[in-house]
């Protein structure tokens, strides 16, 4: 259930989509209010020595000045917020375990964003989608079919 009283919400991250993203999408889709933090990299570099980060690390999110990292933490909590996480436990957790396998095929991908040279970005990524990523691709794209429903357990966004 959406809380009665809205509270208030700050998503801080870098000024990029990355891991932020997801949580001011579910925000913005389910018109939550927010207030959208890009930092840059010397603020971050203040915000942690600071120890206003309780990781360290971003994304944060701050609720009526409370401050929470970890961003499926955050994106678990935008999407209840806003109205697209499922009520039932079961389809809570087939959800989690589709963002799971994002995850998992995110991170195998991030791997390669250091690498300089574009010829061996390519070839890199390329070895991933012929292995592995392809390989856990593949199976994301099997678990939403067998599911029968446009998204993660139904018609709707979640």
């Amino acid at each position: 259930p959406i809380p009665l009283h809205m509270p208030s919400i700050k998503i801080i991250y870098f000024d990029i989509a990355g891991r932020a993203e997801a949580a001011r999408l579910a925000l913005t889709i389910g018109d939550v209010p927010f207030e959208d933090v890009r930092v840059k990299k010397e603020e971050f570099a203040e915000m942690k020595t600071s120890g206003k980060l309780p990781m360290g690390s971003l994304p944060v999110i701050e609720v009526d000045g409370k401050m929470v990292c970890q961003s499926s933490a955050i994106l678990n909590y935008t999407g209840k917020l806003a109205g697209l996480y499922p009520s039932d436990p079961f389809d809570g957790m087939k959800v989690e375990e589709v963002r799971g396998c994002l995850e998992d095929i995110g991170q195998m991908l991030f791997a390669t964003f250091a690498i300089q040279d574009l010829d061996e970005k390519i070839a890199k990524r390329k070895e991933l989608l012929d292995g592995k990523m392809g390989e856990k691709i593949a199976a994301l794209d099997k678990l939403l079919e067998s599911n029968g429903k446009k998204c993660a357990v139904s018609d709707d966004i979640t």
